[in-house]
Formats: structure tokens, C-alpha cells, sequence
């Protein structure tokens, strides 16, 4: 299918099929094109057979009015995606602070034997870098699972909201 006159000629058609007010014909041809096969106003309708240029504005609307519902259904499913989600999380959320309050009571002890080494170190420098580095890394493991939980609860607080404004 093309509206380009040019490009149409050079396929050397058999068959011409015309949609225009609403209506569908068709005709048999032996690669010649006659002018009824194309619009007189091509210039203006870029080759469409009988459109008039408000005709193609408004499809344009049409499109740009489809594609506006189309993007607003997708921003709704996205939503509705975002809110199941957050509910879900907040349904695990006790379970999962639960488990890091646990890892941190470990990490605590862990912390405090270490220290016990580090003052064995005595004035042992190399031994108490080494000591520090152990530490550091549990410390910070403990600084992720504080970071966890404090997202947890921003989730809980969002999910709260999601319900209160649902049943309101």
C-alpha cells in the first residue's frame, strides 16, 4: 500500500485497491495507473486519495486523543503495580526487621569481641590495623542492615497511608 504516485507506478500494479468516504474499491490493472487513483489534491494531502487536509488533522487529533489514553492506562497500571508492591513489602516488613534485629544482636556481640582483641593488640600497630579492618567491615554491615530497616519502615508508613486513603 502506498499513497506516493512515483514509487506506486514503479511497482507495476495488478490490482488497485481505493478507500475513500468510507467506501472500498477495487480494480483489476495491467501496471498503468489512471488519475482516479490518485487524489487531485495530493500536494495537499500527501497523495492520499480524496482526503481533504482537515480530514488529516483530524486524524492526527484521533491519534494524539488514543495515544493520551494509552499513556494514561499505562500510568493507572504502573500505579496500581507500584501500590501492590508497596502492600507486599509492607506484609513482609515485620518478618524482615525481625531477622535484622536478630543479625544485629550478632553483629553487636561480634563488635565487642573484637574490641577485647583490640586492646590485646597493646602497642602492636600492625596487629591492630588488621583488628580495626574487621571492625570496620562489621560496623558497616551494621550501617546497611540500620539502612534496610529504616526503609522498611518508610514502606510500612507508605503502605498505611496507601489503606487509610483507600478508606477514606
Amino acid at each position: 500500500m502506498t499513497h506516493n504516485k512515483q514509487f506506486a507506478e514503479a511497482l507495476e500494479p495488478t490490482t488497485v485497491v481505493r478507500v475513500e468516504a468510507g467506501k472500498v474499491t477495487s480494480r483489476m490493472t495491467s501496471g498503468a495507473l489512471s488519475k482516479k487513483d490518485f487524489s487531485p489534491s495530493a500536494a495537499q494531502t500527501g497523495g492520499v486519495a480524496g482526503a481533504e487536509v482537515e480530514e488529516v488533522k483530524g486524524s492526527a487529533d484521533s491519534f494524539e486523543s488514543a495515544q493520551a489514553i494509552a499513556e494514561a492506562e499505562q500510568q493507572t497500571k504502573d500505579e496500581k503495580a507500584k501500590r501492590d508492591k508497596t502492600l507486599k513489602e509492607a506484609r513482609n516488613a515485620p518478618g524482615v526487621i525481625e531477622k535484622i534485629e536478630k543479625a544485629l544482636a550478632v553483629i553487636e556481640k561480634d563488635v565487642e569481641q573484637i574490641d577485647a582483641k583490640f586492646v590485646k593488640c597493646g602497642a602492636d600497630v600492625a596487629a591492630a590495623q588488621e583488628v580495626q579492618k574487621e571492625r570496620d567491615a562489621k560496623t558497616n554491615k551494621a550501617d546497611l542492615y540500620y539502612a534496610e530497616w529504616e526503609r522498611l519502615e518508610e514502606v510500612m508508613a507508605e503502605a498505611e497511608a496507601i489503606v487509610a486513603a483507600e478508606a477514606a
